[in-house]
């Protein structure tokens, strides 16, 4: 099965992709960068703001992952061993061993705790108490009215916490949400989840799940949840920021995406889980160890390295797409999919066959969601010190989640990020290069180097070592 999946990512896929290779470095010549990685990072936080710091990021990352995973993979290879015969942990094997040492299977026993339009308006409480906004429900009209179709929930973002229906009209209206929880029945197109400023107040949500049968009961799955604070956070970033349309659009990646990410992050949190989730029968809330299911694990982001790895490694000054051959790209892809690969790629296997793939499409932006999450886990893990097991630690995380969800906690994250209007400087940022051949504009814009909009990450951030560490003391506790 899997041989002959792979073997669908040939000849005919890697020369698509050297089409597209071949397009943006041409591009990025033109616009004075060696490469497209290089055009593409630019603006990103100087951690990762060129291909050489970007590996390095990678690279670190890798380390600590090494090192965090080495007990759930000891567990495979035990597995891998008692079932293979002594043949060793196999790239064959590896997704279906992972499932097992990870409980993947108990995905499916949390989905009983998540009833899609219950499980989506308590999840808006709890990103809304994060942010110190709520949204408001509008009264359910037709397509007439609203120009919707019926899969689309419209919400009112008002400021501040809820309050009562005669205190509602007096408070600040940031403006509309519309969800589109369900995707159309009559679309045969599979559309990705994205977020969208329409207008200045008024901004779309596009879930797009798969809709209930006929009198049957949706119940979402850990990484639906995930998804729909991830684009719920974008709405409230885009309804909160103090800026015009253009001014958003052209906020650098890896600050556009902090918002969303870490609204996603902050839904993982077993913690926080317990806030949305609830039985949709009985309604009480799911037991520790499904509540820890919704995280991703360290091998999740083992993953996500080795697509970026591909991605930067494709696009970068490195790799000459108008010189190399269909079979040169794919000896170049697996050699980048290993370097952060706990075991060796099989003779038929295409990176381009996983997330690679998308990960080209989107070109080296991949890197700004690593960022993103690094950050993320820096904000909610501030004050955290030590390490702590057992009934200890689960004190301290339901202690903490009272912090993320205070208004103390909201009020800052508003004025130091939701509510902050950054200048321009995306375009700003890949300005020198394009002024090189004019003398006169070269000076002029000499010594104003901009600064990226956010600080710095610290030490431990940059290098994983925090993020990663807690993933794995929570894996362990599954």
């Amino acid at each position: 099965l899997f041989e002959a999946y792979h073997k669908n990512f040939g000849h005919g896929v890697n020369a698509a992709v050297l089409k597209l290779l071949r397009a943006r470095q041409r591009l990025a010549r033109k616009l004075g960068f060696r490469s497209w990685a290089e055009y593409e990072l630019r603006p990103f936080a100087a951690v990762a703001s060129d291909p050489s710091s970007a590996r390095k990021l990678l690279d670190r990352s890798w380390e600590q992952l090494q090192q965090t995973t080495a007990p759930l993979l000891k567990q495979m290879r035990q597995q891998a061993d008692a079932a293979s015969q002594g043949e060793g942990l196999r790239h064959v094997d590896f997704a279906y061993l992972q499932a097992l040492a990870t409980r993947e299977s108990d995905g499916f026993k949390l989905a009983e705790y998540l009833p899609a339009e219950a499980s989506l308006a308590r999840l808006m409480e709890v990103l809304g108490r994060a942010s110190n906004v709520h949204f408001k429900p509008l009264p359910a009209a037709g397509w007439l009215q609203t120009g919707w179709h019926s899969g689309v929930r419209c919400f009112e973002l008002l400021d501040g916490p809820p309050l009562s229906s005669d205190a509602s009209r007096d408070a600040k209206r940031l403006g509309y949400v519309y969800v589109e929880l369900f995707a159309r029945k009559m679309d045969m197109r599979t559309l990705a989840p994205a977020s969208m400023l329409l207008a200045p107040g008024h901004a779309h949500v596009g879930l797009h799940f798969q809709a209930p049968s006929m009198g049957a009961l949706k119940l979402l799955t850990p990484e639906d949840t995930m998804t729909a604070a991830h684009e719920l956070g974008h709405a409230v970033h885009m309804l909160c920021m103090d800026g015009c349309v253009q001014e958003y659009l052209d906020l650098p990646l890896d600050v556009a995406e902090l918002p969303s990410t870490f609204m996603e992050v902050l839904a993982t949190q077993p913690s926080i889980v317990e806030e949305y989730a609830r039985h949709h029968a009985s309604g009480g809330p799911p037991p520790d160890n499904l509540a820890r299911i919704v995280q991703m694990g360290s091998l999740t982001y083992a993953q996500k390295l080795q697509s970026c790895s591909v991605s930067l490694g494709l696009h970068s000054e490195n790799f000459d797409p108008e010189v190399a051959t269909p079979e040169e790209l794919q000896e170049t892809a697996v050699e980048a999919w290993q370097r952060y690969s706990f075991v060796n790629a099989h003779p038929v296997f295409s990176p381009f066959g996983d997330d690679a793939g998308g990960y080209i499409a989107l070109g080296s932006t991949g890197i700004a969601y690593l960022l993103c999450y690094l950050r993320a886990d820096m904000m909610l893990h501030a004050q955290a010190r030590g390490a702590t097991a057992g009934s200890a630690q689960e004190a301290r995380s339901r202690q903490a989640a009272r912090g993320w969800l205070s208004p103390d906690f909201a009020s800052r994250l508003r004025s130091q990020l939701l509510d902050r209007s950054f200048p321009g400087q995306r375009l700003a940022t890949l300005l020198p290069p394009l002024l090189s051949s004019n003398s006169e504009l070269s000076k002029s814009s000499a010594g104003r180097e901009l600064p990226h909009p956010l600080p710095p990450l610290t030490a431990e951030a940059s290098g994983g070592a925090g993020f990663f560490g807690r993933l794995a003391r929570q894996s362990a506790t599954r």
